[in-house]
């Protein structure tokens, strides 16, 4: 498959987006500024991020001189933007180098930009969930945080995944669990002997 997409790129002169990270990543990373983004920087000054929980770390550091160019100064008596928004607790592209500690990190006390200005908004009621859902989530997320080591995912899920309920009344969780392999197993084998 890869042999046959790296042909397909050749053919239609496409470059994929993580071929594309990596090309920036290689090209930056011995440039104190580097020109593209000088460039870049003289024209965009307001970044907006959503599910930023999946940014890759590789992307994540393309961005940041780019971010840091556009926060440090001002064009016009206008300084620049940045505004991340996501859920660590929904990372779900560890696979392609996402890492939700990258948020939790940016949500706490780490800063990669010059500009130390920065705030911090979680946001208290869920708006999308009826009630029963917001419930469950908040009982679950305030029960699990009990079973992790690492003290950063235990605080998020102990102290801020906690929200407020919305005025959607009902709602409806099912959970289902897999069998484990072994009960599988032993369902087979009394099967047969019945057969």
């Amino acid at each position: 498959i890869s042999k046959n997409y790296s042909e397909i790129q050749k053919e239609q002169n496409l470059l994929s987006i993580a071929e594309f990270n990596k090309l920036i990543h290689k090209e930056i990373q011995h440039q104190p500024a580097p020109f593209i983004y000088e460039r870049m920087g003289e024209r965009y000054r307001h970044f907006f991020i959503d599910e930023f929980q999946d940014t890759s770390i590789m992307q994540w550091e393309n961005l940041i001189p780019l971010i840091d160019n556009a926060l440090s100064g001002e064009i016009d008596g206008e300084k620049g933007s940045l505004m991340l928004v996501g859920d660590p607790k929904q990372s779900i592209y560890r696979w392609r180098g996402g890492k939700a500690e990258q948020f939790i990190e940016l949500s706490g006390d780490k800063n990669p930009f010059s500009n130390p200005e920065k705030l911090v908004d979680s946001l208290k009621q869920n708006f999308r969930s009826h009630e029963n859902v917001i419930q469950f989530n908040n009982d679950f997320f305030g029960w699990i945080a009990q079973e992790f080591t690492n003290l950063e995912y235990q605080n998020l899920y102990k102290n801020y995944s906690k929200q407020d309920i919305n005025n959607k009344k009902g709602g409806y969780v099912s959970i289902k669990f897999i069998p484990e392999k072994k009960d599988i197993d032993d369902d087979i084998q009394a099967n047969d002997i019945f057969l």
